[in-house]
């Protein structure tokens, strides 16, 4: 059944006729409509309509207009009202269109005259159409046209004005005589005026012809030409002054209607059309792309009437479509379709000639009249049950105005068409908003005004707004006074494009205006999609599988055994990769977390290898160096614990999940070819494993450390502010959060708690209902994919933060760099002074003095203490510091681990070295250089003491002598030399030391008693490998040697070691190896 669409459009909308401008050709039946001028011109004010208009019905047929105040009534009363007009002239000529001002409709009307059979013509208008009596003036006469355009004889076609601009009216004229006329388009912006001319466009004929304005775009517009099968469609995108050929048919006559309709429609890319076919039946055409293809949606049996305006848009439902099927003195039916054309339904047959329909907007009655010239029968019909039955409107017609005439002049292919508009039901009093406008862009807590004019007779409003562009309503106010005409409203903490304000009248509901719409940003993530936000929502953009799932055997599944037991280091290893692994100089455990291959996908094979694939691949010694780090210290403090050095990669969900969401193919450039819709849909497999535990390598880049570093000890406030104003920009910036659960040894200087790491999400930040001071983000955890409640909680006022029972603590909780910049512009962190920060858009605000990175074995207990007495540190389960300037290196992985490092400003430090295992290893990497101490003999009750200083001396305290491995990595653009001094031995209350007083020569220190070292020189560059190694080598008591040697040729030039006995800083001898 049809349900009466009560729906009140916005009054300040364009006249609602067939969802167009008010033109009405041939028969016209019409309900004036009042409504407030979307695009009112500066010097052309909207009309100020504070009294209700006494309006009519009107109809225009080629020889009357006619008028009827009470068309509802069971005898409705007509008036003829065509006054001075010359009509009807010869038997065919008389009106050919009625079209009403949309930004005056009570009183403002245009009417084209022509004739098909003597090809005369002229354009005629009043501003008095509500008078009794209105007064028709010629405002172009034939030789006004013939004057502009050229040519002997013409007829008017068409008049339509634009509901977009107030005073801009279109004409269509046939210039010539029949099949030899000519279309041309005559545009005025000062109500007729005066002229400009486009043209011709095509040929004419005696037939009606299509003819539509937009009511989205101020210049674009379509027009029919056409005969003797040369139909086409242009249009214009100017104004009528040149046009473009969109579509052609082999058809007879030009198109007699072009129907583009407005709503849900904003790109005029659906467009309607009534044609010719064969054998003189007519058809209904449809495009979706703006007329680049089209399809028939005709009914079979029933033929579209072959006249303007007999195609509408039912507005309860924009797939509703209707036309009115009739042929040359009838039958006449009305076919309507409820799925845009695909089927339809016969609801009402007549053996009457009827013309077109027009649709009530608010009402969804349905109006008609006759075609046919007749002196008995229903001139006028309406249905106010979506067209299944028609009530006859004729009432006093035949005497009050006499028999109709033809509907327009022309053959029967001209017959009329109808549109009626009820005046008095249309016209209400006025609401018009005028903020927000299209295109304004609030922001959450800000506070707006909403504003609005109205008519005196709007006591009370009801403000309410919309999200999803008007589908759904919430309420702001249910109760405002209308003469206030603004309200200041807070914005609520959502994010869409899609808003509308509504404003109705609280005495009558139908009586309302929406904006247009506008966006409302707050702090909830989203991304544009197809022009529209898409908010951030785990069950679509985050992964299916957790972080620390595991698989049916037990393992976990970022690195199960079945993984990792493919990878042997003894040869060339899994045979998908072998390029890249070629006879390695390297040594590993095939369950060492990260595997080689995955360390050079992240860092890139620059940054591995010296002529690196397709070349001869020479690896790179602060590479192998960095690597060992990883996999020794970052996960081989957990193997002991879970069997598997693997413990978390949550740095990598957090970093996808962001890339994916801020760029849908970023995955793309790591081996993922296959189409992304939602993350969620992505299945787990071994490239996914790949991506995500590669991107948590990432986290260890040079740049990525710096801004650890340099965010580290932002406080609790700071942080939040950094993601509102991350969730509120539009930029494609989104940067995932660190979690350091660590208190901050400025408010806690004692020891305290092993430390965790974890990365999440951030995607929405709301305020406490019950505690203003609280804000909450909400957070993908990628432990818990599918939990929508996990929060950390932000006590503005204490200025700390908690999270999952965990807290409260003050730093420690900051953003990392945008996720996308983490997926390129990975460096091995060899130094991180202030110039290769600056050279990262991620570090450009990172101003502090240069900084070492300080690594070592991830269980032992170490104190790092600088000049000036602060320390920090590591100590039996307890992570301490006593400093902000000083950031601790822990693995992101969400669980309990000490760290594995530290970056610490430039300067002098002692270190001290407990509770050992039985192997352990220290680095420093500082100005492209690398300081590594190492021994394979430790007591678990010794402990060794380091000082670096312009190099690295070691101090043994206890009883038993040590065997310690030293070595300097000078790190250069085109290749790396190393130094190594292994198998020293230093006694109790010994030491030794080395210095770096150049980048090609090494100097040692031996303070204490006499001993013997082995040296090794590595040279690796693009032009290969290059080595020296002498052992035994005999150190003096209390002296000094300088290793010099010549670089460029081990082969043939002697190693030469300058000895200073006596450690006056000269050189007393020479040692040649």
């Amino acid at each position: 059944m049809f349900t009466k669409n009560t729906q009140k459009k916005s009054v300040s909308r364009s006249c609602p006729v067939r969802q167009r401008p008010a033109g009405l050709p041939l028969i016209i039946v019409l309900f004036l409509t009042l409504f407030f001028p979307s695009a009112a011109q500066p010097d052309q004010p909207a009309v100020n309509r504070l009294t209700t208009p006494t309006g009519g019905v009107y109809i225009a047929n080629r020889g009357q207009i006619a008028r009827s105040r009470d068309f509802y009534s069971e005898n409705p009363h007509w008036q003829d009202i065509s006054g001075d007009l010359p009509i009807p002239f010869d038997n065919w000529g008389g009106i050919t269109e009625l079209t009403i001002d949309p930004f005056d409709p009570l009183q403002r009307a245009w009417v084209s005259l022509g004739s098909s059979k003597t090809w005369v013509g002229s354009l005629w208008m009043t501003e008095n159409l509500d008078e009794a009596e209105p007064t028709w003036i010629e405002i172009l006469s034939q030789e006004d046209i013939l004057g502009m355009i050229g040519g002997d004889n013409l007829q008017v076609a068409r008049v339509q004005a634009s509901p977009l601009q107030q005073g801009l009216i279109y004409i269509v004229v046939f210039r010539g005589y029949l099949y030899a006329g000519e279309v041309f388009i005559g545009r005025s912006e000062n109500f007729g005026s005066t002229w400009t001319w486009g043209g011709p466009v095509g040929n004419a004929s005696d037939r009606v012809v299509g003819f539509e304005v937009s009511e989205h775009v101020l210049d674009r517009l379509w027009v029919a030409a056409g005969a003797n099968r040369k139909s086409r469609i242009f249009v214009s995108q100017n104004g009528g002054s040149t046009f473009s050929e969109l579509a052609a048919f082999d058809t007879w006559w030009h198109a007699y209607d072009i129907f583009v309709p407005k709503e849900s429609n904003n790109d005029d890319a659906v467009i309607y059309l009534v044609i010719d076919g064969q054998n003189d039946w007519t058809r209904l055409m449809y495009s979706s792309d703006a007329g680049l293809s089209w399809t028939e949606i005709t009914d079979p049996a029933h033929d579209v009437g072959p006249a303007n305006d007999m195609v509408g848009l039912f507005y309860s439902d924009p797939l509703q479509l209707y036309y009115s099927a009739t042929t040359c003195n009838g039958p006449w039916a009305f076919m309507t379709s409820l799925d845009g054309g695909q089927t339809w339904e016969q609801r009402y047959k007549t053996n009457l000639w009827w013309s077109s329909v027009w649709q009530h907007p608010y009402s969804g009655d349905l109006f008609t009249a006759s075609a046919k010239a007749t002196s008995n029968g229903s001139v006028v019909a309406m249905s106010n049950d979506g067209g299944y039955t028609w009530l006859d409107k004729t009432g006093d017609w035949f005497t009050a105005v006499g028999s109709p005439y033809l509907g327009q002049p022309g053959s029967c292919g001209g017959s009329a068409a109808v549109t009626i508009v009820d005046n008095n039901a249309l016209y209400t009093p006025g609401i018009l908003i005028t903020s927000p406008v299209a295109g304004n862009r609030w922001l959450v807590e800000e506070t707006h005004n909403i504003t609005w004019t109205s008519d005196d007779d709007v006591f009370g409003v009801k403000i309410e707004y919309s999200i999803n562009n008007g589908i759904d309503w919430i309420e702001i106010s249910p109760g405002w006074a209308a003469s206030l005409g603004h309200y200041d409203w807070t914005i609520p903490n959502l994010t869409s494009n899609q808003c509308r304000i509504k404003i109705s009248d609280m005495a009558n509901p139908t009586i309302y205006d929406e904006s247009d719409l506008f966006t409302i940003k707050g702090w909830v993530l989203a991304r544009l999609r197809n022009g529209i936000y898409e908010t951030f929502q785990l069950a679509n953009h985050a992964w299916d599988f957790a972080n620390g799932q595991r698989d049916a055997s037990g393992q976990p599944i970022m690195w199960p055994q079945s993984w990792w037991s493919k990878f042997d280091y003894t040869t060339a290893c899994y045979n998908t990769w072998p390029i890249k692994f070629p006879n390695p100089p390297i040594n590993a455990r095939p369950d060492d977390f990260p595997n080689w291959k995955l360390f050079v996908d992240a860092y890139g094979e620059d940054e591995c290898y010296f002529d690196p694939p397709p070349g001869l691949i020479w690896y790179r010694p602060s590479a192998i160096n960095m690597w060992v780090i990883m996999k020794e210290f970052l996960s081989g403090a957990q193997q002991s614990a879970t069997g598997n050095p693997w413990n978390g990669s949550c740095a990598g969900f957090s970093i996808s999940t962001f890339a994916v969401f801020d760029d849908i193919q970023s995955l793309r450039q790591f081996g993922y070819n296959r189409g992304i819709t939602f993350l969620r849909n992505v299945p787990f497999d071994d490239t996914v494993r790949e991506i995500i535990n590669r991107l948590w390598i990432h986290q260890w880049g040079a740049h990525q450390l710096a801004d650890y570093a340099k965010n580290y000890a932002k406080t609790a406030n700071t942080t939040l502010a950094e993601i509102k104003q991350m969730l509120l920009s539009e930029e494609s910036e989104n940067k995932y959060l660190v979690l350091c659960h660590i208190k901050s040894t400025l408010e806690f200087p004692l020891p305290f708690e092993t430390p965790i790491v974890h990365a999440v999400n951030p995607y929405k930040v709301e305020t406490d209902k019950t505690n203003s001071g609280i804000d909450k983000i909400y957070v993908y955890d990628n432990n818990f994919p599918n939990d929508n409640d996990r929060f950390i909680e932000i006590n503005k006022s204490d200025n700390t933060w908690q999270y999952d029972n965990n807290g409260p603590y003050t730093i420690g909780l900051f953003l990392a760099g945008p996720a996308l910049d983490y997926l390129s512009d990975v460096n091995i962190p060899v130094t991180l002074p202030d110039d290769l920060l600056k050279t990262n858009r991620m570090a450009t605000q990172y101003t502090s003095n240069k900084k070492m990175i300080f690594f070592n074995s991830a269980k032992i207990s170490i104190s790092i203490t600088d000049s000036a007495g602060k320390s920090i540190g590591y100590d039996q389960d307890a992570f301490f510091s006593e400093s902000d300037d000083f950031f601790p290196i822990i693995p992101a992985t969400s669980e309990p681990h000490p760290p594995v490092g530290y970056i610490i400003p430039e300067g002098q430090y002692h270190v001290m070295l407990e509770n050992l295992e039985s192997s352990m290893q220290v680095h420093l990497f500082t100005d492209a250089q690398i300081l590594s101490y190492r021994r394979s003999d430790c007591k678990s009750n010794q402990s060794d003491e380091l000082i670096f200083r312009d190099g690295l001396h070691v101090k043994n305290s206890d009883a038993l002598s040590k065997e310690v491995h030293l070595e300097n990595i000078v790190i250069e653009d085109d290749c790396e030399r190393v130094f190594k001094v292994e198998n020293c031995s230093i006694g109790q209350t010994d030491s030794i030391q080395i210095n770096y007083a150049d980048r090609q020569n090494l100097g040692i220190v031996n303070s204490g008693s006499a001993k013997i070292y082995d040296l090794k020189l590595e040279l690796t560059s693009s032009d290969g490998f290059s080595g020296f190694e002498y052992p035994q080598i005999h150190a003096p008591s209390a002296s000094a040697h300088l290793i010099s040697p010549d670089w460029d040729d081990f082969d043939n030039q002697p190693v030469e070691i300058f000895i200073d006995s006596d450690l006056d800083g000269v050189s007393d001898d020479t040692l040649t190896l």
